[in-house]
């Protein structure tokens, strides 16, 4: 990114980064934005065609493929494509999401897995707290089964943990991530302590995350995998 000879090098993560934050400002239309992804898009600075490797005397197009299955979809993506997140999502192609009324085979495990969020929505524009109710299949064919967000500070964000699995029953299993700390140890015990009976499971946002909304990302042949997500869900 260029601007009246000040230059921004950097690697896109999130839409809300440095990059992402000079553009959206009244400030964005001022700055020369210089994309040379890995592989051409449909629009390209270069000229080149759709699919077309950046230096292909280096890398031809199928050693780029190659180190896209090796880095992952997310990484991809920022690193050689120079966009926050895929196109079609980090996780999930919309390609792989179908719906279903009932669920089509007997489940294996129910979870309800949390990423927690408590900033009051009256501060800025707050992440969101979501909780997502998915299932495995004997067949492992997953469901997404239902979604409920807020954007609440962390009393808020409590009583709709526990609400929400007063709602689901004891038969599903609550999935809370644990910051590093003492403070992390402290929230999980206070959770835990108000689901009394209920299966609690509490594990470091970097750990491997069992059957978790990331679990069609578990391993490289994740992405074969069938979802599919309930014709009344709402999606917040």
């Amino acid at each position: 990114m260029i601007r009246f000879g000040a230059r921004n090098r950097c690697t896109r993560w999130h839409h809300d980064d440095l990059a992402g934050r000079i553009l959206n400002s009244h400030l964005g239309h001022e700055w020369r934005v210089v994309e040379l992804p890995a592989i051409a898009d449909v629009v390209d600075q270069l000229g080149r065609e759709p699919g077309e490797a950046l230096w292909p005397e280096w890398e031809d197009l199928a050693a780029l493929e190659r180190k896209r299955e090796e880095v992952g979809d997310r990484e991809w993506s920022a690193l050689f494509q120079q966009r926050p997140t895929p196109l079609e999502g980090a996780l999930f192609k919309v390609g792989m999401l179908e719906t279903w009324d009932a669920p089509p085979g007997k489940l294996a495990a129910v979870v309800r897995s949390w990423d927690l969020a408590a900033t009051a929505q009256s501060q800025g524009n707050p992440d969101w707290t979501r909780g997502i109710k998915f299932a495995r299949t004997m067949d492992n064919t997953y469901l997404i089964m239902d979604v409920v967000s807020l954007r609440g500070g962390p009393d808020e964000v409590f009583k709709l943990i526990v609400n929400t699995a007063a709602a689901d029953g004891r038969g599903v299993t609550v999935r809370i991530p644990q910051d590093p700390g003492q403070a992390g140890v402290q929230q999980v015990a206070h959770i835990t302590r108000n689901l009394a009976g209920y299966t609690v499971v509490a594990e470091s946002p970097s750990g491997r995350r069992g059957i978790h909304p990331a679990s069609a990302a578990w391993d490289r042949g994740a992405r074969h995998r069938k979802v599919l997500a309930a014709t009344s869900m709402r999606l917040c």
